[in-house]
């Protein structure tokens, strides 16, 4: 099992046990990049893609993000800080050497 399905099976059981998460979005623009923090419902979990939806806002919106996002810190969801198996380390691994 990879990655990413560990982080497909977490998500969903988010997604079925309770809905709220909070997370931290890196937001790209042209030239910029910021980080939000928002409370955010999961809305849908499909095959290869998840949206979230925030709350406690006037307009809320929402986010579609591939899971891999999740490996490439693109979105931080607290509530899976604990949930990955301490053995997967979910960072990029390093390059081997060629001898």
């Amino acid at each position: 099992m990879n990655q990413i399905d560990i982080i497909k099976r977490n998500i969903y059981a988010l997604y079925k046990e309770h809905k709220a998460v909070h997370a931290c979005i890196r937001l790209r623009h042209m030239k910029s990049s910021e980080q939000n923090s928002i409370s955010a419902v999961i809305k849908a979990v499909y095959a290869n893609v998840f949206e979230i939806e925030e709350i406690n806002t006037d307009k809320p919106k929402t986010y579609t993000f591939q899971y891999a996002d999740v490996i490439t810190k693109e979105i931080d969801i607290q509530e899976l800080d604990g949930a990955l198996p301490k053995s997967i380390d979910i960072k990029r691994p390093r390059p081997r050497k060629v001898y």
